[in-house]
């Protein structure tokens, strides 16, 4: 299958967000509604230190994307001004699952501290990254990461983190170990979700 992988522009961020919730079910962002994902990805897209990159196929169709900041930092303190906003947004999905709001809350204050905590670090971060089940498996996922660390390397970035499930997630892993990012930490989060943290040197 031909495609090409550009930068994303407004007009992608719904095919964006529906690729989200096809491949993320069950996810926090996910069961937050639409109305937040796609004010998540515009902020990406607004913010100036935002990467939001999409593959299309020869149709003109989106068919994956991969999102980031090389300044995750900045993105974060720019995220938190529009947070009551967004939380609007998902007012009607979360009034209806009164058990996020654990999750939420944990979430904020991980958005806080990983703002706080990076506030001196000069590495990108890989937010984000899903291809449609019909083209996975074809070069695709790898092509858009190969095209964020071009563009982190670009922007004079050392290196690039991301975490991700470190349970129930082999394929996941193995995805990003093959790409050449490397293990450097396990966690567990206060809900008891043990992720782990990779990071790529550029």
């Amino acid at each position: 299958m031909a495609y090409r992988i550009r930068a994303a522009a407004a007009q992608d961020v719904r095919a964006v967000v529906n690729i989200h919730r096809k491949m993320f079910p069950g996810f926090l962002m996910t069961l937050m509604g639409p109305g937040f994902l796609s004010g998540y990805y515009q902020s990406i897209l607004d913010s100036s230190v935002g990467l939001l990159l999409v593959a299309e196929n020869e149709a003109g169709d989106v068919i994956g994307f991969v999102s980031g900041f090389t300044s995750p930092s900045a993105f974060y303190g720019f995220f938190r001004k529009r947070k009551y906003r967004l939380a609007l947004m998902s007012l009607f999905y979360v009034a209806f699952r009164p058990g996020l709001w654990a999750r939420i809350l944990e979430n904020v204050s991980t958005v806080e501290r990983v703002a706080d905590a990076q506030s001196d670090s000069k590495s990108a971060e890989l937010s984000s990254i899903a291809v449609l089940s019909t083209v996975e498996g074809r070069g695709c996922g790898k092509s858009l990461v190969e095209r964020f660390v071009a563009e982190c390397a670009a922007a004079g970035l050392p290196s690039i983190v991301l975490t991700t499930d470190a349970e129930n997630n082999d394929r996941v892993n193995s995805f990003y170990e093959k790409l050449g990012f490397e293990k450097v930490l396990t966690f567990k989060r206060s809900q008891g979700r043990l992720m782990n943290m990779y990071r790529f040197t550029i």
